[in-house]
This record gives C-alpha cells, sequence and structure tokens, in this order.
C-alpha cells in the first residue's frame, strides 16, 4: 500500500497545529511516536497533544505557513512559519497582545504509513522573548536584538 507521506505531514500542520484537531495525531501518529522539540525535548503522542493545547491557549489564532514540503524516502522536511496573538499564558508570562511571527524547520520520519518520529528546530529564543519570559539583550549600547531584526 503507497502512503503519501507529503501529504501526511502537512495535515499535521494544517489541522494539528492550526485548527488545533488533537484527533490527527490517533489518526496518523504511531502509538510509538517520539517528538524532538528543542524547548520542551522528548514528548510522546500524549505530550505533543498537551503541547498544542497549551500554545493553543496561549495563541487562540495561531497558524502555520508552510513555506516548503520536501520528502525523500521515508522522512518529510517541512520548513514553516507560526503566527498568532499572545492572548492567554504561557510558560508563566501573561498575555502581551503581541503577535510573535515564529520560524522552524520540521523532520518527521514515517513507517508503514504512519509519522513514526519527528525533530524540529525552531526559533524559540524569539518566541520566548517575544512573550515576556527571556529579556531581550542589548547587543551595543542603545540597540536591542529586537530593533536589529527588524
Amino acid at each position: 500500500m503507497g502512503y503519501d507521506n507529503k501529504q501526511m505531514a502537512k495535515r499535521v500542520f494544517d489541522e494539528f497545529w492550526s485548527k488545533g484537531n488533537l484527533a490527527v495525531i490517533d489518526e496518523l501518529f504511531d502509538p510509538s511516536y517520539e517528538d524532538y522539540d528543542p524547548l520542551e525535548g522528548k514528548l510522546d503522542r500524549e505530550g505533543l497533544k498537551r503541547s498544542c493545547q497549551a500554545y493553543r491557549v496561549a495563541f487562540p489564532d495561531l497558524t502555520f505557513q508552510i513555506h516548503d514540503l520536501i520528502g525523500e524516502g521515508d522522512k518529510v522536511v517541512v520548513r514553516w512559519t507560526a503566527v498568532g496573538t499572545h492572548k492567554g499564558p504561557l510558560m508563566g508570562a501573561k498575555a502581551t497582545g503581541k503577535r510573535p511571527s515564529i520560524s522552524g524547520i520540521t523532520v518527521t520520519e514515517f513507517r508503514n504509513g504512519r509519522c513514526f518520529r519527528a525533530w524540529s528546530e525552531w526559533d524559540s529564543l524569539h518566541l520566548l522573548q517575544e512573550v515576556g519570559v527571556l529579556p531581550i539583550p542589548k547587543l551595543t549600547e542603545g540597540t536591542t536584538q529586537k530593533e536589529v531584526r527588524s
């Protein structure tokens, strides 16, 4: 049976992350799924659901845009940007009303037509600074990192 791994990866971003449909995990992910995230470490399927719920509470209008979707063998690479308005608590930070744009890349390995393992690298530092969990350091006198990004 042929599987469309790229289409499944797209559904994860469109339905799970952008719409908060947690049932996608049970449908598309292997029971022994492992997710490796720079901020949260290793997550299983239930941990990934909790993570999605926490981000969707903090950013109820969270959406992901896929810029690149590349499949080779049993792996799919997605380059993405997430945008949402910070309207709820996140990691102890109260809502700021800010609308950060965070970019990242996720590599998902598929086995027998299901997501088996994923590795993500995304700009978690920028998110933590935007919501006020971490300060934005000054690069030089009077210039912040955020001003340099603009």
